[in-house]
C-alpha cells in the first residue's frame, strides 16, 4: 500500500508498499518508488528512489537517514 497526500503523479508511475509520499510531492512519469520509503513535503522525485530510504524537498536529495532508523526513532 501507498500513501498519497495532495500529490501530482505522472504517467506510469509504479508505487510500492510501505511508501509515503507528502503534501505538494509531484513524482514525474515513468519512475518507480521503491518500498518502505518516505517522501516529505514539496519533494519533486524525478529519477527511481532507492528502498528503505528518506527524501527531503532540501534539493530533493536521499538523506542519509533510513526507514527502519525513522520507523524506530518516531513510530514505536
Amino acid at each position: 500500500h501507498t500513501l498519497l497526500s495532495v500529490t501530482t503523479l505522472g504517467g506510469n508511475v509504479e508505487g510500492s508498499d510501505g511508501t509515503y509520499l507528502g503534501m505538494n510531492v509531484t513524482v514525474k512519469q515513468n519512475t518507480k518508488n521503491a518500498k518502505r520509503n518516505s517522501i516529505g513535503l514539496n519533494v519533486a522525485v524525478d529519477r527511481d528512489t532507492d528502498p528503505d530510504s528518506v527524501y527531503t524537498h532540501l534539493g530533493s536529495s536521499k538523506r542519509d537517514l533510513t526507514y527502519q532508523q525513522v520507523e524506530k526513532r518516531f513510530l514505536q
